[in-house]
């Protein structure tokens, strides 16, 4: 993830998190199945709640449509909790995109922290399933470079 998307998804959460809502980003960029590359972060319209926030399929659609048309590939997502940062039931259900290299990030306290990553919850799709990574020591690494 690269600082410029860090810091638009901090602006991009800030209005839900002011609220008291969970909000929602994707990130369009690069992978290679294994290295995923956020270039920019794109707020979806959605509907949330203090404890859910959900993106239709024809929004996640326009959202995909657009990384394609610009050369890329949504790549992952960020959302927000109110308290800890973890990945629900609800949330594993509601991640319609599954591809390796694909991952998802939880930060905690609706996002106030942003831009940084600590106490976040990471996952990565490969191999058929979502593994958990360590998102300040992997995204910070790609950060600096």
């Amino acid at each position: 993830m690269t600082t410029h998307c860090l810091d638009q998804t901090t602006m991009l959460l800030r209005e839900s998190g002011q609220r008291g809502h969970e909000g929602i980003v994707y990130f369009a960029g690069l992978t290679d199945g294994a290295t995923s590359v956020a270039l920019y972060a794109v707020l979806p319209g959605a509907a949330s709640t203090s404890a859910s926030v959900d993106v239709s399929a024809l929004e996640l659609g326009k959202i995909i449509r657009s990384a394609s048309e610009a050369g890329l590939q949504v790549v992952g997502q960020l959302h927000t909790h109110p308290g800890l940062a973890y990945h629900s039931p609800g949330d594993l259900t509601g991640m319609r995109i599954r591809f390796p290299g694909y991952f998802s990030i939880v930060v905690p306290d609706y996002g106030v922290g942003l831009p940084s990553l600590r106490n976040s919850h990471a996952l990565m799709w490969a191999e058929d399933k979502f593994h958990e990574v360590d998102p300040p020591a992997e995204v910070m690494d790609v950060l600096a470079s």
